[in-house]
């Protein structure tokens, strides 16, 4: 399933390939997918991967910016510009899936993130939002 596409012709996708629109709702998605792959050529870090990892989603992505550091040794980097590499990698992450790995993915974004340290991130930018608000 693709999610998000904007090329401008879906006549080259193969017919067991699922094409949709860019969504603003994706949890149910990540919730009934085994993995997630985010191939940007360029991206900072990577809010959407994050939460598909706390889904359980077992992470391909891109060798480039923050991505291989998030996904660490719980996920698949490859990298996109290199066809057969990038396929060799979404086939990985589908055979190797279990759900012990799908924990794992879990256990590690829940680590690496855990709802104090975003709690405390939220509760800093809306004091920081009220009190330019106030000036």
């Amino acid at each position: 399933m693709i999610i998000g596409w904007e090329g401008s012709s879906e006549e080259d996708i193969p017919s067991n390939v699922t094409v949709l629109p860019k969504l603003e709702q994706l949890l149910d998605y990540y919730q009934r997918s085994r993995s997630y792959a985010q191939l940007s050529l360029s991206e900072g870090f990577g809010c959407a991967l994050v939460e598909a990892m706390f889904c359980g989603c077992v992470p391909v992505v891109n060798a480039i910016g923050a991505m291989p550091g998030i996904v660490a040794d719980v996920g698949v980097v490859v990298r996109a510009e290199r066809g057969e590499e990038l396929v060799l990698g979404l086939r990985q992450a589908a055979s190797h899936f279990r759900p012990e790995i799908s924990g794992e993915v879990v256990i590690h974004a829940q680590r690496i993130y855990p709802i104090r340290l975003r709690g405390e991130r939220i509760l800093a930018l809306l004091q920081t939002l009220i009190f330019k608000s106030k000036i």
